[in-house]
């Protein structure tokens, strides 16, 4: 077993869908695994993360704490990909 923290599934669907060029929100980030990796194969692309956990801004990749149950106002601009892996089992019911 991997020790890995990206699924292949889900690297496969960045690799194919992801726009290669413009702003990634990635909501739902936890520890910037995807934006990281977002970053480093799409020089063209400038990433906002969202997530409750504290993070520091790392090269491209903006940071937001935000609270997904009360709502995102995430960018002025629109973005050309929306990433959302892993956030609907913690939304509260």
């Amino acid at each position: 077993m991997s020790n890995s923290p990206f699924s292949p599934i889900k690297l496969d669907l960045l690799s194919r869908f992801l726009h290669p060029k413009g702003q990634v929100l990635d909501v739902g980030c936890g520890r910037l695994h995807y934006a990281r990796w977002i970053a480093e194969r799409f020089p063209l692309v400038t990433i906002l993360a969202l997530d409750l956990l504290p993070q520091e801004p790392q090269g491209r990749i903006a940071y937001k704490v935000v609270d997904l149950e009360v709502g995102v106002e995430a960018a002025s601009d629109s973005c050309s990909s929306v990433v959302v892996f892993d956030v609907i089992e913690d939304i509260a019911r």
